[in-house]
């Protein structure tokens, strides 16, 4: 009888052994079961059935710790096109989305991939803004505790606050639309009323919404790189939702404009490199010298500011523009010096597909921020701040601004004196109106040198900072 043993026990066996892992279809998500997705796989022939990658965050006000619920996350990828629907935040603050993802293995590990998130919520200003940047997230840092669970991604990146709105603008509604827009295109959508602007991206349906809306009449335009969309007519009404609206491709205008400059980086700048952005002129701040940034509309049009001589920026939709150089942090700034030939910003119109500008721009060394904001992101400080710098070659006064993150300015000093600390550096303490909890300011500098000429100013995007 013993012979007969083997063969039980081996089938026995084999019913113990779990499956290997299945194949799949990308455009059919029935073919994963047990809450597996199919996903492409390094080295694989077919994709496979595997765990979710998954980002985890929280949503809260900014300064505190308050949660807010209902925000509305969109994650987009290092191109700009959203990687996944709209998710909301739960009454705690808390959300949760799925994101597609490359893998190396078949155990499911996800391959590098980096995304940044757009928050808005009622009554909130949305993040990112013109001076707020929303930092990339590395997808390959996901973890799962087991290999029947998701893979979660969850860091400070993930975790967004936003500042509230003042009294005068709560309690406004939305206007929310469909985009007519392929999977391959990166979006940025604009509510362009004459004295402010609202913008987004639609998520990966098409489908977007922008909230806290003043009751007035926009038009809703689209700007992506290599495609013109025709503008729509919104009223936005007081008390409610203005629907339906659906901006869609101008079938008529196939023809996109390129653009060919120049940047020259004088002694003393960063050799290293600089870069050219076109801002839709409805988005553009005077006060901030900054817009909101659609997809590709940059020069190098991704990646590590590296221009030092000609540049080109190609597929630019019709519309009006604003081209700014060295609006990354890469130690350069535009030449402030109204005198020169090359401008400090210039105009862009593209009608067409032709574009009746190719800027040139000379471009300086940037005033090294110390304190507070020396980077991209917000610091927080106690009681008055003191603004410090490190002294900028050639110049004689300083002159210092402080704005809220609208570009209003709050506090302005002129004809600050270089006189340097024990560390070297230049000081200023804050001397305006009181400074707000919960508000960001951005605090900027102009140097001036011989017959007070301007010759540098800080970046862009530091000198961030809120108050306890």
């Amino acid at each position: 009888m013993k012979p007969m043993l083997l063969p039980v026990v081996l089938l026995a066996i084999a019913a113990c052994t779990p499956p290997g892992p299945s194949t799949c279809k990308l455009t059919d998500a029935t073919t994963c079961t047990n809450g597996l997705v199919c996903e492409r796989v390094t080295g694989e022939g077919n994709p496979y059935c595997v765990q979710p990658v998954q980002l985890s965050g929280t949503v809260k006000v900014f300064g505190g710790t308050a949660a807010i619920g209902n925000a509305e996350i969109i994650a987009v990828d290092s191109k700009g096109i959203a990687i996944g629907p709209m998710v909301k935040s739960d009454s705690d603050g808390t959300w949760t989305m799925r994101v597609v993802a490359d893998r190396s293995d078949l155990k499911g590990a996800p391959i590098f991939r980096t995304v940044s998130l757009r928050v808005q919520a009622q009554d909130h200003f949305a993040f990112p803004s013109v001076i707020r940047t929303a930092q990339p997230i590395d997808m390959s840092g996901a973890t799962a505790a087991s290999t029947d669970k998701p893979w979660i991604f969850a860091s400070a990146l993930t975790d967004v606050t936003l500042t509230v709105l003042p009294d005068g603008e709560k309690g406004n509604k939305g206007v929310a639309g469909t985009l007519e827009l392929a999977t391959t295109d990166a979006a940025l959508v604009v509510l362009e009323g004459a004295s402010r602007h609202y913008a987004t991206v639609a998520d990966s349906t098409g489908a977007f919404h922008l909230m806290n809306v003043i009751p007035g009449a926009y038009k809703a335009q689209a700007y992506a790189k290599g495609v013109n969309f025709t503008a729509v007519d919104v009223t936005a009404a007081a008390g409610a939702e203005s629907t339906g609206v659906s901006v869609k491709k101008d079938a008529a205008a196939t023809m996109t404009a390129t653009i060919t400059g120049s940047v020259q980086l004088v002694p003393g700048s960063n050799g290293a490199g600089t870069s050219v952005v076109l801002f839709p002129a409805s988005t553009f701040s005077e006060a901030l010298t900054r817009g909101e940034r659609v997809p590709g509309l940059r020069a190098p049009e991704s990646g590590t500011p590296n221009l030092t001589g000609q540049y080109t920026i190609s597929g630019i939709p019709n519309g009006a523009y604003v081209a700014v150089v060295a609006s990354d942090n890469d130690g350069n700034v535009r030449d402030p010096d109204p005198a020169i030939a090359m401008a400090q910003i210039a105009r862009v119109i593209v009608t067409a597909g032709a574009g009746d500008n190719n800027p040139v721009f000379k471009v300086a060394g940037a005033i090294e921020t110390v304190s507070p904001g020396a980077a991209d992101a917000v610091e927080e400080v106690a009681g008055t701040p003191t603004f410090t710098w490190k002294p900028f070659d050639g110049a004689t006064v300083y002159e210092l601004s402080v704005y809220t993150q609208q570009g209003t300015l709050t506090w302005g000093k002129l004809g600050i004196l270089e006189v340097k600390n024990a560390q070297g550096n230049v000081t200023q303490a804050y001397e305006g109106p009181m400074l707000k909890p919960g508000v960001v300011y951005q605090w900027r500098l102009m140097a001036r040198g011989a017959l007070l000429k301007p010759v540098s100013l800080t970046e862009d995007l530091k000198g961030l900072f809120s108050v306890k």
